[in-house]
């Protein structure tokens, strides 16, 4: 039987820094104040205003009307129809494994990596009641599914990432911008929840502590991620040199794809890798219809130093970067 854990990806046992989150009613009211207060915040700048259940829109500041997904822009600080400068992001926690170091953690990678691009960070620990996770999606810009080692087929965690999976597609089709990520463990999730299928992922790759350059589909440039989006210098970074870092002994393979159909309806393929033994693997994906990307590879582990294949080189770090203005920043202009 296939194990449940995709271990080592984005195993942060050996990072000096986490950000630990303790599941408690304190925790509980900590967090949906602290949510509350960054809204609030932004209702200076904004006009938005806080009522019931969740963050009431104004004049569609908050979340912008979806346009189609040809048109997608990047905001730009002189833009006239930039919505929002301050956008703030939630990571889901997960847990640690071990109640001595508190029940949930977020590398502190994700949130230096979220708030280099300019946006603001909520941490979402994975064990709140549903009413509370439904309240900080309303409160949300975009949400972030990080790497690590959890279960993500037959667990507590794995039904929040379907949960915010599937309040994700809802927004966007009723016209509310939602981006959402997934990094390593958080790609996998997300091929899993396309799919509809536990056995899309597979194990045994060795690339754990690997850096690799990207090796791009024909057609990558048809695509928002590596698109217009995309400054030629980032593209020829990550084609030629070794700047994504993977850390991974699971992954989802070309044939996968082939052999399942939502698979290869939902996502496009972007870009593949090969592990040390020559097995293929997926490393860049994005919904065609949603604003949903991810990646098996790491771009936050520049804010790391604890794995000798990081590259923290000037190119790596622009190249590395770029993907988080671009979940950040991205947007669809609603004329």
């Amino acid at each position: 039987m296939a194990p449940l854990r995709s271990s080592g990806c984005g195993d942060h046992r050996r990072s000096p820094e986490v950000v630990l989150v303790r599941s408690s009613l304190s925790w509980l009211v900590f967090v949906v104040a602290a949510c509350s207060l960054v809204i609030l915040n932004e209702s200076l700048v904004t006009g938005h205003v806080i009522r019931g259940g969740g963050a009431e829109q104004r004049n569609n500041e908050r979340r912008p009307t979806l346009s189609p997904l040809s048109k997608t822009t990047v905001r730009k600080e002189s833009s006239t129809t930039a919505l929002n400068d301050r956008p703030i992001i939630g990571i889901l926690a997960q847990p640690t494994g071990s109640k001595e170091h508190g029940e949930s953690y977020i590398a502190a990678s994700y949130v230096k990596w979220i708030e280099g691009s300019g946006a603001r960070v909520v941490p979402i620990p994975y064990d709140l009641p549903q009413p509370i996770l439904q309240y900080l999606f309303n409160s949300l810009n975009g949400l972030l599914f990080p790497g690590g080692g959890t279960n993500i087929k037959h667990s507590k965690y794995a039904d929040v990432l379907k949960f915010f999976f599937e309040k994700t597609i809802e927004a966007n089709s009723r016209g509310e911008y939602f981006p959402l990520w997934g990094t390593c463990l958080g790609f996998e999730s997300l091929n899993i929840l396309a799919a509809e299928n536990n056995d899309v992922v597979n194990y045994g790759f060795d690339s754990e502590d690997l850096s690799l350059s990207l090796k791009f589909v024909s057609d990558f440039k048809n695509s928002r991620l590596f698109g217009s989006a995309a400054p030629n210098e980032v593209v020829e970074i990550l084609a030629k040199q070794n700047v994504t870092m993977n850390n991974h002994m699971a992954g989802v393979t070309p044939n996968d794809y082939d052999r399942n159909e939502k698979l290869r309806n939902f996502f496009k393929i972007l870009s593949l890798n090969a592990d040390r033994k020559g097995k293929v693997f997926v490393s860049t994906i994005e919904s065609f219809n949603f604003p949903i990307y991810a990646t098996q590879y790491h771009p936050e582990k520049v804010y790391e130093f604890n794995y000798e294949a990081i590259d923290h080189s000037y190119d790596s770090l622009i190249a590395n970067e770029y993907f988080g203005r671009f979940f950040s920043k991205i947007y669809f202009p609603s004329h």
